[in-house]
């Protein structure tokens, strides 16, 4: 048995969800604007009771690794890396096309959606990045990709190679609806980005990785070393830091993770029970500067300014 904690968080919807072996026992979202940060381990905590899962009992934390928003996914990535860290879980990362492609798939079979020749289909699901311009792939009814993630400015001669096939082209997610004019002949259809998307992926990516038998002879490296889920490269404010190298991906993602658990701690009680622990764990092998900071600057009884 396998038990997964996905999280979603590179739209608008902020989305927790927890699975097991696949099939999802509970789901918390909202999609009431950009407050993920403080929703997120509030979601999580509200799960967990639920279903009566104690934390160290989950198996795996799944989280949707973009294309979406920076933000987002920021807090997305950085709640799950701390959060593995704290229990010395995996990290799964799955793409947020390839889940959001899941979703659709899951709604076709509930008969929740109605494509015609679905089994020929291909299926186009677009995140939004403003103007006329979307994050996309296309995958077959199976949710195999028949292209590479692509930024695309949408105008009536994109996906041309795949509308002209003869099969039904089905665009979804938060870019699809402005696209829907400009693209003949492609059918749009209501599909909302979710963390139940990433359950069945992240259950065939845990088997696949051989991640249960590592787990039960506690031998799973940390989640540092399982995936990496963006290629971040942090460099601050142009005008706070003109000069020196960027701080990298590892560090960066080390700082936003205690952020963003810094904003649940004192609306989650184990979040706040494993605090020094969690800093502890995660200032671990970090650079000087962010280790002097995790250890002093966020300890209870101090100023969480750094």
């Amino acid at each position: 048995m396998s038990l997964i904690l996905a999280i979603e968080t590179g739209t608008d919807i902020c989305s927790v969800g927890i699975a097991k072996d696949g099939e999802l026992l509970s789901l918390r979202e909202s999609d009431e604007g950009r407050d993920h940060a403080r929703k997120v381990g509030v979601f999580v905590d509200e799960l967990l009771r639920e279903t009566d899962i104690a934390p160290d009992e989950l198996d795996a934390v799944a989280v949707g690794k973009g294309p979406g928003s920076y933000t987002g996914l920021r807090i997305g990535v950085s709640f799950a890396k701390g959060l593995c860290y704290g229990l010395q879980k995996p990290l799964i990362a799955v793409g947020s096309l390839d889940a959001l492609t899941e979703v659709a798939r899951e709604d076709y079979e509930a008969g929740i959606l109605s494509v015609s020749d679905w089994d020929r289909a291909l299926l186009c699901p677009m995140v939004d990045a403003r103007r006329m311009e979307v994050y996309a792939q296309v995958f077959d009814a199976e949710g195999r990709p028949q292209n590479e993630v692509t930024a695309e400015v949408i105008d009536a001669g994109s996906f041309r190679e795949f509308r002209e096939q003869g099969r039904p082209f089905v665009i979804f997610g938060s870019g699809a609806r402005k696209c829907a004019d400009v693209l003949a002949g492609a059918e749009f259809v209501e599909v909302a980005p979710s963390a139940r998307g990433l359950a069945r992926l992240a259950q065939q990516a845990l088997v696949r990785t051989g991640a249960r038998s590592a787990i039960s002879q506690r031998s799973w490296p940390t989640c540092w070393d399982v995936i990496r889920p963006i290629p971040l490269r942090w460099s601050g404010s142009p005008r706070r830091r003109r000069s020196g190298p960027p701080i990298p991906a590892r560090s960066a993602v080390r700082i936003w993770a205690v952020e963003v658990l810094k904003h649940c701690r004192e609306r989650v009680g184990w979040v706040a029970e494993a605090w020094d622990d969690l800093v502890e764990t995660m200032a671990h092998g970090a650079t000087p500067g962010i280790e002097c900071r995790m250890r002093k600057s966020w300890k209870p009884g101090r100023s969480d300014k750094a």
